[in-house]
C-alpha cells in the first residue's frame, strides 16, 4: 500500500524558523531554498503555524511592516498535518486543498513537508515509466513483424495458462510472450538480426522484470540503474527499426 512516508519530501527534515526570529530571516530562507512557506516551530514537534509569502502579503495589507518584525506577526495558525503512515491516496485531498502539508512521524515530530509539486513529480515519474515501456513494447512487436510469421507461429508463444485471450496478430502478444517468442531459435534465425542474442535476451528479461514492478505500481519507484536499462533497450530498438 502506498504510504505518505514513501514520498521523498515526507522524509526530508524541513527548514524552519522560530516565532521570535526576525521575519527577514524567514524571507531569506525562503528565497535561498526556493520555498513558498516554512513551518514556525521551536522543536519540530510543537508547531506554531506556517509563514509564507502569502501570509506575509496578507499581514502587510493589514499594515504590519516587515522591517525588524518578528515571525510570529506573519504566521498563519492554520495548517494541515498527515501522519507518515497514512495511506497516501486517502490523504490526497489535503495535498490538493493546501499549498503544503506537514508530515508527522511516529513520535509526533515533523519529518517533512509535502506540496502539490512533490506529488506531480511522483506521478510524472510513474507516467514516464509507462510511456517508456509502451514504446519499448511497440518497437519490439515491430521487430517481430519483420519476420512475417504466420498466425499459428505467433499463437504458439501465447501463455498456455491464459484460456480467455485470443492472439490474432503480433499486437496481441504480451511483453512476456514476445520474449518467449524470441527465445525460440528458429524464430530468431528468421529475423536475421545483427545482434548478440544472449545479451539481447538478458536486456529483455531485465526490462520484463522492471515492467512487472511498474505495472504493479511499486511505491519504491525505479532505481537509476533500472531507468538506464529501460532507456538503453529503447535506444537499441529505435536504431533497429
Amino acid at each position: 500500500m502506498w504510504r505518505v512516508r514513501m514520498l521523498d519530501a515526507a522524509n526530508r527534515e524541513p527548514v524552519t524558523v522560530k516565532r521570535d526570529e526576525p521575519v527577514e530571516k524567514a524571507m531569506h530562507l525562503m528565497i535561498s531554498h526556493d520555498y513558498s512557506q516554512l513551518p514556525v516551530t521551536q522543536n519540530l514537534r510543537d508547531i506554531d503555524g506556517m509563514i509564507s509569502w502569502r501570509s506575509i502579503s496578507l499581514a502587510r495589507l493589514k499594515g504590519i511592516q516587515t522591517e525588524s518584525t518578528r515571525v510570529m506577526e506573519f504566521t498563519d495558525k492554520g495548517y494541515e498535518t498527515v501522519r507518515a503512515d497514512d495511506e497516501l491516496f486517502r490523504a490526497f485531498q489535503k495535498f490538493v486543498d493546501h499549498d503544503a502539508v506537514l508530515v508527522s512521524g511516529n513520535e509526533g515530530n515533523i519529518t517533512g513537508i509535502v506540496t502539490a509539486t512533490d506529488l506531480s513529480i511522483m506521478f510524472r515519474e510513474q507516467s514516464e515509466a509507462f510511456l517508456l515501456l509502451s514504446e519499448i513494447e511497440n518497437q519490439l512487436r515491430r521487430f517481430i513483424m519483420k519476420g512475417k510469421f504466420t498466425l499459428a507461429e505467433l499463437q504458439a508463444a501465447k501463455d498456455i495458462q491464459d484460456k480467455t485471450r485470443s492472439v490474432e496478430s503480433v499486437a496481441d502478444l504480451t511483453f512476456g510472450e514476445c520474449v518467449r517468442f524470441l527465445e525460440n531459435t528458429d524464430n530468431w534465425k528468421r529475423l536475421k538480426a545483427s545482434l548478440h542474442r544472449k545479451t539481447f535476451r538478458e536486456q529483455l528479461i531485465a526490462v520484463r522484470d522492471i515492467r512487472n514492478e511498474v505495472m504493479h505500481f511499486s511505491p519504491d519507484g525505479l532505481s537509476k540503474d533500472q531507468w538506464r536499462q529501460l532507456k538503453a533497450l529503447r535506444t537499441l530498438l529505435r536504431k533497429m527499426m
